[in-house]
């Protein structure tokens, strides 16, 4: 189904859709109510999605299944947890940044009742991965993948993002990073991170700085897991797309590019429209265009933001959550520009203007790639209980001795069998550094 109408607004190289589709606006849509978006889908109407794209979506389920965060209290609906899965399955997601999320046994039994649903409805194989943070009433940030559509690999929970610099402490959540890859089409790939920031003014705002500032840290940990410098963070910053976000977004070490709903609002609290669900896509990450847009769906979509709650409040507010879900649709086609750059700089030749001694005078891709294919094989025997990572090593040209291994700036002593054993080609240059990603 198309999209009538449709005005683009571009922010540099990421952008917002703007413009509702007629599926939010119907009344039957999907956001009426569970009964009604059943139907819907067992009809086979969903919403329109391109075959050349990945659609990754941000939700916070506000108190996943007890209907609020904290303790369960008496007078408040609890989540309905067949709608999320229903919602989950129209919206076409292939990766979900879930906020909201308790861990006690009703809120694991209720996850479990979402992937059976999601499976029945969608015929894939769903999996949910939380946060390891204990506490019966928690919120937890997870992600949440159909596992036909996409693969996920190197979880890890980034303490770095909680603003007191420890996984859990002080209630503040850590954030949860995936890397997903998609298995049809261009198979693109990129570093997932869920966070929600810490709530309030005065200290919460001190608190969400801290947080956006420890986002170059979960940025650089996923590098040496996985070197690939495509990343988007998303979910609950607490805070609209104000000059104060996107002047502590852009002073970050590592650039990444905010970007701005197609809506007014993400959500309502105290019956006040709020913009908190966004977006932050690192800037070489290309397979974002200046096409793709974010778009704000579920019952804002279908109020078009109104100032205050639509009276009377939808059966979405109280039976889903006061926060609708964000999506974000990415290229599926895997352009990485600082691989492109690897791979011309691989395939270069280099000549030194100071040695004449006789040692070879170019330095060549095949001589780079032996250099590689051995050091892969010695640190796989010697290192393997030392664990993946990306290793920086460091060849003297005049000898072709090893002279440094190091894994996150740290020299693991495995390697030392590496430096006394591994001679390689000579090269004219003094010294060559490799940075090297080792994974079993």
């Amino acid at each position: 189904m198309k999209n009538p109408g449709r005005v683009i607004v571009v922010l540099g190289s990421v952008g917002l859709l703007v413009g509702l589709g007629t599926v939010e606006a119907r009344a039957d849509g999907p956001w009426t109510s569970g009964a009604t978006c059943a139907q819907r889908v067992k009809a086979g109407k969903r919403l329109s999605r391109s075959a050349k794209v990945l659609r990754v979506g941000s939700w916070n389920l506000n108190g996943f299944p007890d209907g609020a965060p904290g303790k369960r209290r008496r007078g408040v609906k609890r989540t309905d947890v067949a709608w999320v899965a229903c919602a989950v399955a129209w919206m076409q997601l292939d990766v979900v940044a879930l906020q909201g999320v308790k861990n006690h046994w009703r809120a694991r039994s209720a996850l479990g009742k979402v992937l059976r649903q999601l499976r029945r409805l969608t015929g894939a194989r769903w999996k949910v991965k939380l946060d390891k943070c204990r506490g019966t009433h928690r919120d937890h940030v997870g992600l949440l993948w159909n596992t036909k559509r996409v693969s996920a690999s190197k979880f890890r929970v980034e303490e770095s993002v909680n603003p007191y610099k420890r996984a859990c402490s002080s209630g503040q959540r850590p954030g949860l990073r995936g890397y997903f890859k998609a298995r049809f089409g261009g198979r693109v790939d990129f570093h997932l991170l869920s966070v929600q920031l810490a709530t309030g003014g005065g200290m919460g705002r001190t608190l969400r700085k801290r947080t956006i500032n420890g986002i170059p840290a979960a940025y650089r940990s996923g590098l040496r897991l996985v070197p690939d410098a495509d990343m988007i963070v998303a979910g609950d910053f607490h805070t609209g797309a104000s000059p104060w976000l996107s002047r502590a977004v852009a002073s970050l070490s590592t650039p990444f590019l905010l970007t701005r709903s197609n809506l007014q609002c993400t959500g309502y609290t105290s019956k006040t429209r709020r913009s908190w669900s966004h977006f932050l896509v690192s800037r070489d990450m290309v397979e974002v265009s200046s096409s793709r847009r974010a778009r704000v769906v579920g019952y804002c979509a279908r109020s078009r933001c109104s100032v205050r709650t639509p009276s009377p409040v939808p059966a979405a507010y109280t039976s889903l959550s006061p926060h609708c879900p964000v999506i974000l649709d990415v290229s599926n086609r895997d352009v990485d520009p600082r691989r492109q750059e690897l791979n011309n700089w691989a395939t270069k030749t280099y000549t030194s203007k100071v040695d004449k001694s006789g040692l070879p005078r170019k330095l060549s891709a095949t001589m780079i790639k032996k250099v590689l294919r051995k050091l892969k094989r010695r640190l796989y025997r010697a290192c393997r209980r030392h664990g993946s990572g990306a290793y920086t090593v460091t060849i003297i040209g005049a000898t072709g001795k090893v002279k440094e291994v190091k894994k996150d700036g740290k020299a693991p002593t495995c390697a030392l069998k590496v430096l006394r054993r591994a001679t390689f080609p000579r090269f004219q240059v003094s010294a060559l550094q490799i940075l090297m990603p080792v994974i079993w």
